[in-house]
């Protein structure tokens, strides 16, 4: 059964049903999945190298990764697979909910295995995802885990791989192009803010790239919706709704997030769900039922 709304989120629930006609592209950041991994690069390492049984010597986290990956290329690979592969049962309820619907694309700039293993377990097929890593130009000293799946090709096409910028070789190819923005990571999100609809969840905005390549874009005739839970930024509201819609052309919703596991998003997303998924389903079935006694 459905959990009842409050006033704020039946609002939030009737625009993004609304929003979803359109086709949208789903941008998920760590909010929406950030309990399913490591907290820092320091546990991360750590997990790696009791793995792998190997000690790094380097005393930076970029290095100690290289470190464990030139040591044995195939161990470093599979441990690290094993951190980041959950059960469907350990993702959290948000993230599950959302992958639910109908999206075209789900893209994120943090390691985020673990929405193409909410997908998959929802429908039984992945969809066709466009990661690419987190695109700060400091050197990996936030914390943040870096992924890449189903990478961009410049032509357009997905490109099958599966791999972690995580060590220094893959992150100076990844993210560096003399401090500019038109790398293939900068690239790949400005084709992406220019040209899709977009629901903006789980994610700040904050990072300085994102913010130049959202002002690039905000003439664009994409429609962008960021959701924030109400209370966290109290009166900051106006300030942020502000900033976003004139700077980005980014719709706020804020939302009750009800309890700290955020389950009023959760509820908001099985409103959703039912009106966009479900009810057409029952509906089409219901005709197809009275044309068999017709």
């Amino acid at each position: 059964m459905t959990a009842k709304l409050t006033e704020t989120n039946q609002s939030v629930a009737d625009r993004l049903s609304e929003f979803m006609k359109l086709k949208p592209v789903a941008m998920l950041g760590a909010g929406v999945s950030a309990d399913c991994f490591p907290k820092s690069w320091d546990e991360l390492i750590q997990i790696l190298s009791q793995k792998m049984g190997i000690q790094p010597k380097s005393t930076t986290n970029l290095n100690r990764a290289q470190e464990l990956k030139d040591a044995d290329e195939t161990k470093y690979t599979e441990a690290l697979r094993e951190i980041f592969t959950k059960k469907p049962e350990e993702l959290p309820a948000t993230l599950l909910k959302l992958t639910q619907l109908p999206f075209k694309h789900y893209v994120t700039h943090n390691f985020d295995r673990s929405i193409s293993e909410a997908r998959g377990h929802n429908t039984g097929v992945a969809p066709q995802e466009q990661f690419y890593p987190k695109i700060a130009l400091a050197d990996c000293t936030d914390g943040s885990v870096t992924y890449a799946h189903g990478a961009f090709k410049p032509d357009g096409e997905i490109e099958d791989i599966d791999f972690i910028v995580l060590h220094t070789k893959a992150y100076i190819k990844a993210y560096k192009n003399n401090g500019s923005y038109s790398c293939f990571a900068y690239d790949f999100f400005r084709f992406v803010f220019k040209n899709e609809h977009i629901l903006f969840v789980g994610i700040g905005l904050n990072d300085e790239a994102m913010q130049t390549l959202l002002e690039e874009s905000s003439r664009s005739n994409s429609q962008k919706i960021i959701l924030f839970p109400k209370g966290r930024y109290t009166g900051e509201h106006k300030v942020i709704k502000d900033l976003h819609k004139r700077a980005y052309n980014i719709e706020v919703l804020f939302y009750d997030a009800v309890d700290s596991d955020h389950s009023g998003l959760t509820s908001i997303l099985e409103v959703v769900h039912n009106r966009i998924v479900l009810e057409p389903k029952i509906a089409q079935n219901t005709l197809q039922e009275g044309g068999i006694w017709e």
